[in-house]
C-alpha cells in the first residue's frame, strides 16, 4: 500500500458523495417532501451513490495497486462505466426538475456518446498509471480520452450544482439546506479543478503539477465537507462517552 495525493484525494471525495447519497436516501425515505417531483427524492442518491462508487474505484486502485497496473488499469474501466451512468442520471435528474415538458432523451444519448468511446479507449488504449515526481498518480490517459473524461466531469459535476441549488431553497431542514449550499460551491471549485487538470494545453504547467493541484484541491474539498459535517457528530458522541 502506498500513500499518494491521488488516493488521498479520491477517498475523501468518495466519503462525501456516499455520505451525501445516504442523508439524499434517508430524507427521501422519511417523508421530507424537498422536491414536489417525487421521482427526485430516489433518484438523487443514485446519482450520488454512482458518483461515489466512480471515485473509490479510483482510491482503491491508487491506495492498493499502484503496483499491480493490470488491476488498476480495470478499476480505471470501471470507474469510466459508472461516471457515463452517473453523467446519464444527471442529465436526467436536470431535465426532471427544469425542462419537464421537454424529453431528457437526447441529453441523455449526449452523455452516452460521451460516455461509449471513453469506456472504449480506455480498453483498446489500455493506460498504465504511475508516481510522476511530484508523488500524485498520472492515469497515463491519452489527449482524447482525457477530453472525453472531462466533458463527462462537467456533465456530472454540472448536474451536482444543478441539482443542489434549487434544494437550497426547497429544503425543510438546516441540515439539507447546509449540505446543499456547501455542495453548490465545491462543483464550481471541482468544475475548475477538472478544467486545469485536463484541458489546459501541454506545455503550460508541467503535468506533475497539475496532478498535484488536482488531488490536493479535490482533498481540500472533501476534508472541508468531512469536518463540517462529518466530524462534528463523531466528537460529540467521544466527548459525551468520556463524560460518563
Amino acid at each position: 500500500m502506498i500513500i499518494t495525493t491521488t488516493a488521498i484525494s479520491f477517498s475523501s471525495i468518495s466519503v462525501v458523495l456516499a455520505f451525501c447519497g445516504i442523508r439524499m436516501l434517508q430524507e427521501h425515505m422519511g417523508n421530507h417532501d424537498h422536491w414536489t417531483k417525487k421521482e427526485v427524492g430516489i433518484l438523487l442518491p443514485v446519482f450520488l451513490f454512482n458518483f461515489a462508487l466512480g471515485n473509490r474505484q479510483l482510491a482503491v486502485g491508487s491506495l492498493f495497486f499502484t503496483g499491480s497496473p493490470r488491476i488498476f488499469y480495470w478499476l480505471i474501466l470501471i470507474s469510466s462505466i459508472f461516471l457515463t451512468i452517473t453523467a446519464i442520471l444527471g442529465v436526467y435528474i436536470i431535465f426532471y426538475l427544469y425542462f419537464p415538458l421537454i424529453s431528457p432523451l437526447p441529453g441523455m444519448a449526449f452523455a452516452f456518446i460521451l460516455g461509449i468511446p471513453l469506456v472504449v479507449f480506455t480498453f483498446v488504449n489500455h493506460p498504465h498509471p504511475f508516481i510522476d515526481s511530484g508523488g500524485a498518480i498520472d492515469l497515463n490517459f491519452s489527449r482524447g480520452t482525457s477530453v472525453l473524461l472531462s466533458y463527462l466531469l462537467f456533465i456530472s459535476i454540472g448536474s451536482t450544482f444543478l441539482i443542489f441549488v434549487p434544494l437550497f431553497s426547497k429544503a425543510k431542514t438546516h441540515e439539507v439546506r447546509s449540505i446543499s449550499l456547501i455542495m453548490s460551491c465545491l462543483a464550481i471549485i471541482g468544475i475548475i479543478n477538472v478544467f486545469i487538470r485536463y484541458l489546459l494545453p501541454n506545455g503550460i504547467t508541467p503535468d506533475s503539477l497539475r496532478n498535484r493541484l488536482f488531488d490536493i484541491t479535490l482533498t481540500i474539498l472533501g476534508l472541508v465537507f468531512i469536518a463540517i459535517f462529518l466530524l462534528p457528530p463523531i466528537l460529540v458522541k467521544w466527548f459525551s462517552k468520556i463524560k460518563n
